[in-house]
């Protein structure tokens, strides 16, 4: 058992070493922008070239909100509050009988 602990202690100690011991490497002016140029080429276009996509999803997003217009205006307006409504409702909550008795 003291001899793995001692192992696994050297090969810290190497790995540490070793660690200090790498240089950094050697980095031009223009590696950061070739680099991020090089991204920027290989990454797929996020557009189409005609617009057709974005089309798409922007009428999509308009036929949403407007579905959820009508509907919200559709509901709004078929509930209207009446005398007659209000004492149909008021006479089932008088006449339930109640679960706590």
């Amino acid at each position: 058992m003291a001899s793995n602990d001692e192992n696994m202690q050297k090969l810290e100690r190497a790995l540490t070493e070793a660690h200090r011991a790498r240089q950094a490497p050697l980095l031009g002016q223009g590696w950061a922008e070739q680099v991020m140029q090089d991204v920027r080429h290989a990454a797929p276009q996020a557009e189409s070239k005609d617009g057709v996509e974005y089309l798409v999803w922007r009428t999509a997003a308009i036929a949403a909100t407007i579905a959820l217009i009508v509907t919200v205006s559709m509901a709004a307006s078929s509930w209207t509050p009446s005398n007659e409504g209000m004492r149909l409702l008021t006479e089932e909550f008088e006449t339930a009988p109640l679960f706590f008795d």
